[in-house]
């Protein structure tokens, strides 16, 4: 039974790909073909144009940052919740669901208007900023639970040999939490690589992205080029995350050939 769902789960999340896969390589697929009449790659060729290389690039460096800085900065507060005992602590934890849980449009725009404010629209900071908020509530629930199931029992064992602060977090805090930090940059980095609605709202179309070449393809009804460009943005997610399992793999050798696992 098991392996039947396993193979049902397979052939659910390989048919899309597969279909994508025939799109981009058709060059005309009309109603009601079972498969495209004739191929060609020019839809896929346009996905290495000169131009999407050079946004598909920046776009990468932009999703990059702002999920490293949502990590640099939901590590202290992840522990802050796990650790400590304050006043409205459930109320804070609740309080970082909110731009997952409220209407995208209502919160979009109210970010918006404080960016504007702020000097931030129509700015590379200003997405970064907007999409490291976003992130949030992935990298602080994750870290904060985390942080939790692993305790400070190693912590305090190496205080109480002797070791300072700054020890500790390098050889004890930080390596327990590799592989989290990899996992969360990893989400981060597909949640910022797919904002479209965002993006145009704070960049202004000043900003460009990979989802802002996308999207339009397939508004407009562009089968074949929006097949192209989704494929070549499936692989870049994949490549992005088999990167950070590598690196959680190496980490995870590194550690069992210093015995520390």
């Amino acid at each position: 039974m098991r392996k039947l769902i396993l193979w049902l789960w397979s052939i659910a999340l390989a048919l899309p790909l597969l279909l994508l896969l025939i799109s981009a390589g058709a060059a005309r697929w009309a109603w009601p073909e079972i498969l495209p009449g004739t191929f060609s790659l020019q839809s896929l060729a346009s996905v290495f144009s000169d131009s999407a290389l050079s946004i598909l690039g920046s776009s990468i460096l932009l999703s990059l940052t702002s999920a490293a800085l949502a990590t640099l900065i939901s590590l202290p507060a992840a522990r802050a919740l796990a650790l400590l005992i304050f006043p409205g602590k459930n109320l804070v934890r609740a309080l970082l669901l909110l731009p997952v849980l409220l209407p995208s449009t209502a919160y979009f725009i109210g970010l918006q208007t404080l960016f504007t404010r702020m000097g931030l629209i129509d700015t590379p900071v200003g997405v970064i900023l907007s999409h490291c908020i976003v992130i949030l509530p992935y990298t602080v629930w994750t870290l904060t639970d985390v942080t939790e199931s692993l305790g400070t029992g190693l912590e305090e064992q190496a205080r109480t040999l002797g070791a300072p602060p700054s020890a500790v977090l390098r050889h004890v805090t930080i390596p327990l939490l590799t592989p989290a930090i990899f996992s969360v940059t990893a989400l981060g980095f597909v949640v910022s690589f797919g904002q479209y609605f965002l993006t145009l709202m704070i960049g202004g179309g000043r900003v460009q992205t990979f989802a802002m070449i996308v999207v339009p393809f397939i508004q407009s009804g562009d089968r074949l080029h929006a097949a192209a460009y989704s494929l070549a943005f499936v692989a870049i997610s994949a490549l992005v995350y088999g990167g950070f399992s590598c690196l959680m793999s190496r980490h995870y050798r590194c550690a069992a050939e210093k015995g520390i696992l």
